[in-house]
């Protein structure tokens, strides 16, 4: 399933490219994250009442790794593909991860964000307006001691 970018542009899954469990960079990623939000719990950040939000796929790597090294059980992983959808759904590792369904600027208009939030958007396409649109948008509904992540795809824009 392809999702329209602002400019109406198609954009295909990475998931149908390459696998995320071969990609030694994305694990470097997950690692780096996991370091700094341990370095944070180290400091006194209490990250076992912290809401995970990411983009779980259809293998939910961050979502095992967060769970598994931290304890962090309020997670919400959003899914734009709607043909990728059952199979998210199907692959849930646990049954307390909320998988919503659609764009993740959908998700965020219609959440509000009580207690801090870890946020990791990793984005497979070139920074956009969407996707400034969303970092906006996070950034003004996290609470004190949330951590924002977001990873996006590192080519030059074209132009």
């Amino acid at each position: 399933m392809k999702k329209p970018n602002s400019r109406g542009i198609k954009i295909k899954s990475s998931s149908y490219k390459i696998p995320y469990d071969i990609r030694p960079s994305k694990q470097t990623e997950r690692r780096f994250l996991l370091d700094i939000l341990r370095t944070g719990s180290e400091a006194g950040l209490n990250l076992s009442d912290v809401k995970y939000l990411g983009f779980g796929g259809f293998k939910f790597y961050d979502f095992e790794m967060l769970f598994r090294h931290l304890g962090i059980r309020d997670m919400t992983s959003v899914e734009w593909d709607k043909s990728l959808f059952p199979r998210c759904k199907f692959n849930k590792p646990f049954n307390f991860i909320d998988l919503q369904q659609g764009s993740l600027a959908e998700f965020l208009e219609r959440s509000t964000f009580r207690k801090p939030i870890i946020a990791w958007l990793d984005y497979d396409s070139r920074l956009s307006r969407d996707i400034v649109d969303n970092v906006v948008t996070i950034g003004a509904k996290a609470v004190v001691d949330s951590f924002i992540f977001v990873t996006i795809d590192a080519q030059m824009p074209e132009g």
